[in-house]
């Protein structure tokens, strides 16, 4: 408001003439109103002048204050390094980036704060957002690339040493449900018969990442509170008979 105020007087000035001296001449003296002439000139101007100063002082405080709400970019930020750590620890538990996050949200509002960034919170959550879906297809698309290997027989890998063959570049594979996402992955590998005693010799066509989603809702949507002992107790049966071939 303040700063409308000031473009509104400013055009009010500007598009103002200074009275002309001839015709102040008609009511007072010619050096009288000749004077007095000058002597408004320089008053407009000095008013002008003083207006328009003070226009862009205040731009440059609203400037300083607001936040930037135009767009913001994760690459090369002051939160890009630690945002990727953090997705490293969350994507051998998760493997699908989850909207809304709260976790993520939570972890950015920090990060933002720690780093003095004053950018706009939704407009840093939506290119966060999106930098994080294009980090999770990387790390599946490297997770995959070990499941499939021609040269490793994660097959015959125990689950905790499977763990750590695929997500140890990540985190820590020793926690829990590292492990029981290793249960998902060996058991879909096993169930489409990708692991490498398996294999035919033709490959198999399958949309990976859409039937291992459905595969791993299906474990998540089981209420048994023991899936988890059965699955591992499964896939170790599995090991042996594989080790087997």
């Amino acid at each position: 408001d303040s700063q409308k105020t000031i473009e509104n007087s400013e055009t009010m000035f500007s598009d103002s003439e200074p009275p002309s001296p001839r015709l102040l001449s008609r009511h007072s003296g010619a050096s009288n109103s000749c004077h007095g002439c000058v002597e408004n000139t320089k008053l407009l101007k000095q008013v002008l002048q003083e207006l328009k100063e003070l226009k862009e002082e205040l731009s440059k405080n609203t400037n300083k204050q607001s936040p930037n709400t135009t767009g913001f970019t994760v690459e090369k930020s002051p939160i890009e390094a630690p945002l990727v750590e953090h997705l490293k620890k969350k994507f051998p538990i998760m493997l699908f980036p989850v909207n809304p996050d709260t976790e993520l949200k939570a972890k950015v509002t920090v990060l933002l704060q720690k780093n003095g960034v004053t950018a706009d919170l939704p407009v840093v959550l939506r290119s966060v957002r999106k930098y994080a879906a294009r980090k999770f297809v990387d790390f599946r698309a490297q997770t995959k690339s070990k499941l499939l290997s021609e040269k490793l027989d994660v097959g015959a890998m125990q689950l905790a040493e499977l763990a750590r063959t695929i997500f140890s570049k990540f985190t820590d594979a020793g926690n829990l449900e590292i492990i029981k996402m290793t249960i998902i992955l060996r058991s879909f590998c096993h169930e489409k018969k990708l692991l490498k005693k398996l294999r035919g010799r033709e490959p198999v066509s399958l949309d990976f990442w859409v039937e291992l989603k459905e595969h791993k809702e299906r474990i998540d949507s089981d209420e048994d509170p023991l899936k988890w002992e059965k699955l591992q107790a499964r896939e170790e049966k599995r090991i042996e008979r594989y080790e087997k071939l």
